[in-house]
Parts: structure tokens; sequence; C-alpha cells
């Protein structure tokens, strides 16, 4: 009896720091979810991070209550130890993923995710508001080639690796065109004539206004076309200090539909 009177006491310690860890990573659950500068990235990091420190608080005091040991309490006390850590490391994620981001005024990123292609400028705004600001674009198509894999390139229009584009107009004529070529180290080079087609600034010079037909018929089947039929942005977020920000933008055709939804981060 005295020797259970006497190991009773150990318990306190261990318990209130499993107690108050607990509601601070509760609580910082919460506050990161609610922080509207958090991605669904983000968030997912905050669930991850804080499941993991909620099964290091949960099982040490089950534990300890089957037996009360010295050995068993300095376990404890390190997982506690190492719990904090993670405490810290998720503070330091959640300043890593705040950028300089104005959203409009009525913005939500719950509202921002329920947008889906083929909605109406309506029902969009019944959802999120108005956006801070719109800009008008005719249709346009390009054409990539490359060698690389680019699994999202018809749905983005972004490249990736070592490539050349081709951008034509709503008219399929030629307006512009870059590349860029991956060295042996995986570097990208940006210099002139260093790409794929090894096209340097007076090679496309010569090109513009080429039709689409014409480009085919010298450099082939391009191996990626994207085609754009935004004809207006709506923009609901952008950067003040004109850097790096969470960019959120809805992409509508001549109808008034969606047909682009551009959620990323826009790296300066």
């Amino acid at each position: 009896m005295t020797s259970s009177n006497k190991q009773n006491p150990n318990l306190t310690y261990p318990l209130t720091s499993y107690t108050l860890g607990l509601l601070l990573a509760l609580a910082l659950l919460f506050l990161g979810l609610q922080n509207p500068v958090t991605t669904p990235l983000g968030q997912r990091l905050l669930l991850a991070t804080t499941t993991l420190l909620l099964t290091l608080y949960l099982l040490p005091p089950l534990y300890h209550r089957q037996r009360p040991t010295l050995t068993s309490f300095l376990l404890y006390l390190r997982q506690v130890a190492f719990a904090f850590a993670s405490l810290t490391l998720l503070l330091l994620t959640l300043a890593l993923l705040t950028f300089d981001t104005e959203y409009a005024p009525t913005y939500t990123h719950r509202a921002f995710r329920q947008i889906e292609l083929g909605m109406t400028t309506t029902q969009v705004e019944a959802l999120i508001g108005p956006p801070l600001t719109t800009a008008n674009l005719q249709p346009f198509t390009t054409w990539l080639y490359t060698m690389d894999e680019q699994p999202d390139y018809a749905q983005t229009g972004t490249p990736t690796g070592s490539f050349y584009q081709f951008h034509f107009d709503h008219n399929g004529q030629l307006t512009n065109g870059f590349g860029q070529q991956l060295n042996h180290h995986g570097g990208l080079v940006f210099a002139d004539g260093v790409n794929p087609l090894e096209l340097n600034r007076d090679d496309l010079n010569a090109l513009l206004g080429a039709t689409t037909a014409q480009i085919k018929a010298q450099f082939n089947q391009p191996n990626h076309i994207f085609t754009s039929t935004v004809t207006q942005y709506a923009l609901y977020s952008r950067s003040p200090s004109d850097t790096h920000y969470h960019r959120r933008t809805v992409g509508y055709d001549e109808h008034g539909r969606v047909v682009r939804i551009i959620n990323e981060i826009y790296w300066d």
C-alpha cells in the first residue's frame, strides 16, 4: 500500500504535461486551419503533424498507468521533449507557408475549393464574392516540343524540363516562342539558342506570323498542345509588394463559364 502511494505522485507531472501539450496541439491545429494564408498543402501538413503529436501525448500516459516505473517515466519525458520540438517545427512550417498575399474581401479557401469547371460567373460569385480585379484576354494555343514527360501540360499549359514552346493567337498565327535546356547537372540554361530546337531570337523573329500548318511543316507535330479558351481572368489574390504569393484565379470562357481554376504558389 505504501509503495503504491509513493508511485501515484509520479503520475501527476506527466499527466499535466500531457494535458497541456494536448491543448496546445489542438489550439495550433485550429489556428492553422482558420489562418487565411494557410494553403491546402499547409492544412494537410498541420493535420499530419498534429496527429503525430496526439499520438505522442496519448500513448505514454496510458502506458504509465500500467507501469509507472522510473525508466518509463524518463522515456515519457523524452517523448514530451520530442513533441515540443515537433511543435516548434509546426510553427516554423506555418511561418514558411505565409506569403505576401492580399485576398478579395469575401475570399475563403473553403469556398474557393468548391468552385468547379462549368460553373457560371453568378454561381462562382455566390460562393466566394467578387474578385479583386479582372483581366480580359484572347484565347490562344501553345505547342510544345520536348522529350520530357509533361503529364499536366494539357491542363495547365506550364512546361518543365527541356523544351521549346510556340505561342499562337486566336487566329492561329505565331506571336511568340521561348525555350530552355537542362544541363548535365540538372540545372536550367536559358541562353539564346540553347533548347531542343536550337532556335535563337533571330530564328524566332523570322517565324513570327507563321500559321500552325507552317510550323508543323517545318518542325513536325508537337509533342504536346495546350489550348486556352479563357477570355477573362477573375483575380482573387495578388501580392501588394509584387513578390511570391498564393495565386487564386478563375478563368471564364466567352460564355461566362469556368474553364480554368488556378490554385498555386506564384514564385517571383
